[in-house]
């Protein structure tokens, strides 16, 4: 038994590499079958259709397999449209032709203006056009090293095509169906000859296919990607340059002021702004909304020559108006230029008590002043003396407040702990939480303790957005 045991596995390790060996790059009759049936319903990838090619050719039907190659010639030339590598030489010159228009763009004078306001406003279309551009720059700049590895693809694939529909029509004597005068071991070792000799042939070009680091389906959708944000980032810039900067009357042939109302207790205008819509057939209008600070005494003269002042577009964007010899600029909106032109990545939130700035951490401060009051000692105090009664150790009270956009406080959260689980519910016969009642009266505590504290926040930013956030503390409510 022993001396078998040493000879199966000698034999295993004889013939193992001898099975690795007969590792093919043909397709077998049953999956070339199945990508032909694909292939009259989806689209199949390039090489793809070179394989069900080689496969017809081996089987000696060469007008069929024309046809695959027919198709694949065709994919080949859709990728390398799509996803063409322009060289190195090709892409400095288009780089150098952006460039040169972004350097064109900031070198205009839009207006010949003296207002500083208005030059301010003028400075940041400027930098708006040259970081969209660089920007722009960037992407094409990734995207011919994606479209790169693609084209390696398709240029070796070629290579080994070329080889192959030389090859396989010389040695298809080799490939031919078993006959009747010959035994299944001398067919095998015939087919298993062809193989190994079209295997030699296309060595060192499967090697160079091989050294390509990313897989080609995964390099063909990291193209599509990048495809599209380029050109999104075009059509950017188109509209970049369609809508530079214009001081513009009251109504004209591109937008007109819609409404103009004032609130007098804001000190505000709100103004509606109907703008023409180019290249929208659907949609040939779109109004907007803006706010602009004027104080009360100045208001009525606003109004009233609301037809003689001058307003000041960019960007199918209002940003301010000159009226009676000032200029009144437009309360700060968020666009996409507006983030794009943002310096800032990441802002923290910072505490506002009674308006003002307060260099607090926040939780901390919010723990103090809700942990102080009298109506949450009370009710937290219910809290623990329903959980030291039913002998629960380590629960405190997860106490997390939240804030919208604009820095307001917006509701309060509570989650009950031991360690980093939820507690567990103590429940009456009817499967009621017996401590629902105090709890709920805890969050209410919370929440009016907040709503009559005059503090929010100046809330964090993302790439000059602001963001909702949350605060969150711990109080105890059991011992540990």
């Amino acid at each position: 038994m022993k001396h078998l045991f040493w000879g199966l596995l000698l034999a295993l390790i004889v013939i193992t590499p001898i099975t690795a060996q007969k590792q093919t790059t043909t397709l077998s009759s049953s999956k070339a079958l199945d990508l032909m049936s694909k292939a009259r319903k989806n689209d199949l990838h390039y090489n793809e259709y070179l394989n069900i090619g080689y496969y017809l050719l081996r089987e000696n039907k060469p007008d069929r397999a024309n046809r695959y190659f027919s198709m694949a010639a065709k994919k080949y030339l859709y990728f390398n449209k799509e996803y063409k590598y322009l060289g190195r030489n090709k892409l400095a010159k288009k780089l150098e032709k952006l460039q040169n228009e972004t350097d064109s763009l900031i070198r205009l004078n839009y207006l010949t203006s003296t207002n500083p306001k208005i030059l301010k406003e003028i400075e940041l279309y400027k930098s708006v056009t040259k970081k969209s551009y660089s920007k722009l720059i960037r992407l094409i700049e990734d995207e011919q090293q994606k479209n790169k590895i693609v084209s390696r693809y398709l240029v070796r694939w070629g290579k080994k095509s070329k080889i192959l529909k030389t090859f396989i029509p010389e040695h298809r004597e080799l490939m031919k169906p078993k006959t009747e005068f010959e035994t299944k071991t001398q067919y095998k070792a015939r087919k298993n000859k062809y193989e190994a000799l079209e295997k030699e042939a296309t060595k060192e070009i499967d090697q160079r296919i091989a050294k390509i680091e990313i897989p080609f389906d995964k390099a063909l959708k990291a193209c599509a990607s990048q495809k599209s944000k380029v050109k999104k980032r075009k059509g950017s810039n188109e509209f970049i340059k369609r809508y530079p900067p214009m001081l513009a009357k009251y109504s004209d042939n591109r937008n007109y002021i819609k409404d103009l109302k004032y609130n007098a207790e804001k000190q505000e205008f709100t103004i509606v702004v109907r703008f023409k819509n180019e290249n929208n057939v659907l949609k040939p209008y779109v109004n907007k909304t803006y706010t602009v600070q004027v104080p009360q005494n100045e208001a009525q003269q606003f109004k009233v020559l609301k037809e003689s002042n001058q307003y000041f577009f960019f960007l199918q964007d209002l940003r301010a108006v000159i009226s009676g010899g000032k200029t009144y600029l437009i309360n700060p909106i968020n666009t996409w230029y507006t983030r794009l032109n943002c310096d800032k990545n990441n802002e923290k939130a910072t505490l506002l008590v009674n308006n003002s700035p307060d260099t607090k951490e926040i939780n901390t401060y919010l723990k103090n002043i809700i942990s102080k009051q009298p109506a949450f000692i009370k009710e937290a105090k219910r809290l623990q003396e329903s959980y030291l009664s039913d002998y629960t150790k380590g629960v405190r009270a997860e106490i997390s407040i939240a804030f919208d956009e604009t820095g307001k406080y917006k509701h309060t959260y509570i989650e009950y702990k031991i360690g980093n689980r939820l507690a567990t519910e103590n429940l009456h016969r009817d499967g009621s939480d017996k401590q629902g009642g105090a709890k709920r009266s805890l969050l209410y505590s919370v929440n009016e303790i907040m709503k009559k504290q005059h503090v929010n926040i100046i809330p964090p930013t993302k790439q000059c957005q602001p963001q909702p956030s949350s605060f969150t503390f711990d109080y105890p409510l059991s011992k540990k």
